[in-house]
C-alpha cells in the first residue's frame, strides 16, 4: 500500500494506492489501472469517458451516467453541430443527436444507443429521487465505448489496413481489387 504521489504540476490527491507483488515486478490493484484511448478518439470524448470511468469506479454511478450525458454533448460538437440556435439560444442534445442522424453521422442502431444514452444521463441530471445502479453506469459506460469504437476507432483500423494492404501490393507489383485499378487477364 502506498499514498498518491502524482508528479509535480499535478498535485498528489494522497488517495491509498494497492499494490502487489509479482514475479514480473509491482502492479497497481487500485485504483483500477485502464489502457489509454485509441489515438483516433478525440480528447473531449476520451476525457468525458475516462472521467466516466472515475466516477464509476469510485462509485458515484450518477455522475458517472450524466458524464457519459456529456461525452455525446462532445461527439455532437466534434461532428460540427452547433450548440446554439440562430437566434443565440442553446439547442437541446436531442435536437442535436437528431441532426446527427439526419446528416449521417451517428446512424441506425448508433441513434438508438444515443437516445439510450441521453435518457440515462438526463435521469442521472433531472430526477433527483433516484440514484444510478451500479450495472446502470456500467452499461452506459461499456454502449460509449462502443459508440466511439464504431465511430471512431473502427474507420481509423480500415483507413490504416486499407493503405497498408495498397503499400505491400504495390510493392509485389500487383493491382489492389477495388482500388480503382483496372485488372485485365
Amino acid at each position: 500500500m502506498a499514498r498518491c504521489c502524482a508528479p509535480v504540476g499535478y498535485g498528489s490527491c494522497g488517495q491509498v494506492v494497492v499494490y502487489i507483488r509479482l514475479l514480473s515486478g509491482l502492479r497497481q490493484m487500485w485504483p483500477p489501472t485502464r489502457p489509454p484511448f485509441e489515438s483516433s478518439i478525440p480528447a473531449a470524448l476520451a476525457d468525458s469517458l475516462a472521467e466516466a470511468q472515475v466516477c464509476h469506479d469510485s462509485g458515484a454511478h450518477t455522475a458517472a451516467t450524466i458524464m457519459v450525458r456529456r461525452l455525446l454533448e462532445a461527439l455532437c460538437a466534434d461532428h460540427g453541430v452547433s450548440a446554439t440556435t440562430a437566434k443565440g439560444g442553446f439547442r437541446s442534445l436531442n435536437t442535436k443527436l437528431q441532426e446527427s442522424h439526419t446528416s449521417g453521422v451517428i446512424t441506425g442502431q448508433l441513434y438508438d444507443w444515443a437516445i439510450h444514452l441521453k435518457d440515462v444521463g438526463n435521469d442521472g441530471a433531472h430526477d433527483t429521487d433516484s440514484r444510478a445502479a451500479f450495472d446502470d453506469a456500467a452499461d452506459a459506460i461499456a454502449l460509449a465505448q462502443h459508440m466511439l469504437g464504431h465511430l471512431y476507432v473502427t474507420p481509423e483500423l480500415r483507413r490504416k489496413t486499407t493503405a497498408a494492404l495498397f503499400a505491400r501490393n504495390w510493392r509485389l507489383g500487383q493491382l489492389v481489387p477495388g482500388a480503382g485499378n483496372s485488372s485485365s487477364p
